[in-house]
């Protein structure tokens, strides 16, 4: 099948050429499943869950949300990863608990938000939020040792105990910062 490269991601979707638009992220593809990867021999499962998610969420794409497709389908591309990775770890196969997707699904709830609120509000993502990780954006919110107490929490899947060691602080003190965190970050989403 032969593909025209000069139609937009948003014909590309209306007209359901779903391969073509994964032939165009294609280098987004490699370049998350190599970050998202846990392991090398991980990197073709973490590709296929990439294009899985760009195959699933383009028929759900609205460009009258104001978010580009770009914007829309690379957040769903990284979310697919994490919870790719969260699949994998759970078979024990890494250093990461079976909920670790359960422990990230408030902040990914603060990103969709926060990315559809933005859309309605200014009819895009600003520049600069494209570039970067949405759940950073939630994180930079928090003061340094809050931000690195939430970060290591839910994406190094660090234990209370672990935390509290590291920050000479009780595993109740790191409780209550990883709540008033959500709570903060969840003013901004």
């Amino acid at each position: 099948m032969e593909h025209d490269s000069s139609l937009s991601d948003s014909e590309l979707v209306t007209a359901g050429d779903y391969e073509q638009l994964i032939a165009r992220y294609e280098p987004a593809v490699n370049k998350y499943a190599r970050q998202y990867a846990t392991n090398v021999s991980y990197i073709d499962d973490f590709k296929q869950a990439a294009r899985i998610a760009i195959w699933e969420k383009a028929s759900q794409y609205d460009p009258q949300r104001g978010v580009s497709f770009k914007t829309y389908i690379i957040s769903h591309i990284k979310y697919a990863l994490l919870k790719e990775r969260a699949d994998i770890c759970s078979g024990g196969t890494c250093n990461s608990s079976v909920y670790i997707r359960k422990k990230l699904d408030p902040i990914m709830e603060l990103t969709d938000r926060h990315m559809d609120r933005h859309a309605v509000e200014i009819g895009g993502l600003p520049n600069d939020f494209e570039k970067h990780d949405e759940v950073q954006y939630f994180l930079n919110k928090l003061k340094d040792r809050d931000h690195n107490i939430v970060k290591d929490y839910y994406f190094e899947n660090t234990t209370y105990a672990q935390l509290g060691t590291r920050y000479g602080i009780s595993k109740q003190r790191i409780g209550q910062i990883i709540k008033k965190g959500l709570e903060i970050m969840e003013k901004y989403a």
